[in-house]
């Protein structure tokens, strides 16, 4: 008959039934719980046909064996009576000193073979025991960590069962959260792509203060929100991967680095939502919650704390009123399983998010610039002095060169249309104030046709000034565009969640840019026609004004 066993909650098995009675008399099996004979109803060891108590007997003397015949009967019940004595036989007689001479050798030397076979009765216990545990977690799951014989974190629950599993993550950029999981037969620390998305080093450090020495790094080829580094220096247990599909109403707990607080805090909630690659839940997930570990009610991780969305209350979504997403915020985790991880060279990975960055500052300064707002010029202008202000000096990309090209361009565009607007609005007073001249004897006609001819040369030219430096400041912002075009171009970018975006959602990636370029381009385009329509419209309508 096969028996398991729960050392310590923990199941063990299948045993024989020889083989628990025998380190249980040896005392190998530690604290022993529960006992079972299928593996699934458990029963204490005391209620079961393992448990067969005896009375403690004095092993008889090797210097003092009875005839058989002079040994008394054994009565079938246990008696309080002193057992009667048994007389020695003759030939067995030794005088007293040499029988303790004989009794101290003979257990010498039982002592000996005695202590021997129990070392090695416990040794070969020992190691069977942990090849049945290696073998058990084996079946179990592919992608579990093999665990120690003398590893009981599986046991612990709530923070106690994570608390030397977490790590808080701080860099440059910001702070996070990551846990380590065992994927692979190996250690990982696992966060969000965005929290690790950093041009500085990352630093990594256990509750306990362990600073986690990183290797391999990856990222999900997918898109989704995730990373993981491989841990070199760190011997405590990771946290399990769960392999099935989370359920609805299903509680669970996020542990993290809650407002980038640097300490380790506890969110309890509720499953709200599964999908293929997301999790949504009520559980209070804040910034710096990002790579949290999402886990359930045994320990098991099933999802990484990515982000979360505000649903508005407004009139346009007057669909959401009265329901749970009126106004709220949605707080969501990304699934870890079935992922398939692209390796990346740190130090590549770091020189493209830095190109990136300064990416988008040049389009944070090029945004302003794009406005064909006249009063907008000042605006622009300020904003682009202030990011100048804080090292914006893109040298390594000729973002600021060009920069300063459509800044001047603006200001040009800007003067030249308040000269040639204040001309031409001023012509009619200035021929009435020629007219008053005339009648007045003041001036003769003569003079007053030349002074508006000289007027009417000016504003010509202040016309022409004009429709050129709108024209070059069309043509001065396509030329910006193309730079930016031609620099995303020119990189490549390895890592998924730069190039397209975490999951179906592009935003703040090169594909979203390389969307706005396109737009932007043909927006230019447009301007440009259109301003060559209107400059020959208004040149047409000259012919026809009296005034002019």
């Amino acid at each position: 008959m096969k028996w398991w066993v729960k050392k310590n909650g923990r199941p063990e098995g299948p045993f024989s039934e020889s083989d628990i009675r025998k380190r249980i008399a040896l005392n190998m099996l530690g604290s022993l719980d529960r006992v079972s004979s299928d593996g699934s109803r458990w029963a204490y060891l005391k209620d079961t046909a393992l448990w067969r108590p005896t009375t403690p007997q004095t092993p008889p003397s090797p210097f003092s064996v009875a005839a058989e015949s002079d040994i008394p009967a054994v009565t079938p019940k246990i008696s309080d009576r002193q057992p009667p004595s048994v007389p020695i036989p003759e030939r067995l007689r030794l005088p007293q000193e040499e029988v303790r001479q004989k009794t101290h050798k003979s257990m010498f030397v039982w002592g000996v073979c005695g202590g021997l076979a129990a070392t090695i009765a416990v040794l070969l216990g020992a190691v069977w025991l942990m090849s049945m545990s290696r073998n058990h977690g084996a079946k179990n799951n592919a992608e579990k960590v093999i665990m120690h014989s003398n590893d009981h974190s599986s046991k612990r629950d709530g923070f106690e069962a994570v608390k030397d599993k977490l790590a808080l993550i701080k860099c440059k950029e910001g702070s996070g959260t990551g846990f380590l999981l065992g994927m692979d037969g190996k250690t990982y620390l696992v966060s969000n792509e965005h929290v690790v998305r950093s041009v500085s080093e990352i630093e990594a450090r256990l509750l306990d203060g362990t600073l986690l020495r990183l290797g391999e790094f990856s990222v999900a080829a997918d898109g989704r929100d995730l990373a993981r580094f491989e841990v070199l220096n760190c011997t405590n247990m990771p946290l399990v991967l769960r392999a099935s599909m989370p359920n609805m109403n299903e509680q669970v707990t996020v542990y993290g680095n809650s407002l980038g607080g640097g300490v380790a805090t506890e969110s309890k909630g509720f499953i709200q939502g599964v999908g293929p690659k997301r999790i949504e839940t009520n559980a209070e997930i804040v910034h710096g919650n990002s790579g949290s570990p999402l886990v359930d009610t045994n320990g098991e991780v099933i999802g990484v704390a990515a982000f979360m969305e505000l649903t508005d209350s407004g009139q346009e979504d007057w669909g959401n009123t009265n329901t749970r997403y009126d106004g709220k915020v949605r707080r969501f985790a990304v699934r870890p399983t079935e992922v398939t991880w692209k390796m990346l060279q740190r130090n590549e990975y770091e020189a493209q998010i830095r190109a990136f960055t300064e990416f988008e500052k040049y389009w944070e300064c090029l945004v302003p610039f794009l406005l064909f707002d006249t009063r907008k010029i000042d605006d622009s202008k300020l904003r682009y002095n202030d990011l100048c202000g804080k090292d914006f000096r893109q040298t390594e990309a000729g973002f600021d060169e060009v920069m300063k090209a459509v800044a001047n361009a603006y200001e040009r565009r800007g003067k030249a249309l308040v000269r040639w607007g204040e001309r031409a609005k001023g012509r009619r007073d200035f021929v009435r104030r020629l007219n008053s001249e005339i009648e007045s004897n003041a001036m003769s006609e003569d003079v007053a046709k030349k002074a508006l001819a000289e007027y009417d040369d000016k504003t010509v030219n202040a016309y022409e000034k004009m429709k050129e430096a709108v024209r070059r400041m069309i043509l001065v912002r396509k030329e910006a565009l193309s730079h930016a075009q031609t620099f995303l171009r020119g990189h490549t970018w390895d890592s998924p969640q730069v190039m397209n975006g975490y999951d179906d959602d592009p935003s703040g990636s090169v594909a979203q840019y390389r969307s706005w370029l396109g737009g932007a381009m043909d927006l230019m385009n447009q301007k440009l026609k259109d301003l060559n329509k209107d400059i020959k419209e208004i040149e047409q309508g000259d012919d026809d004004d009296e005034d002019n």
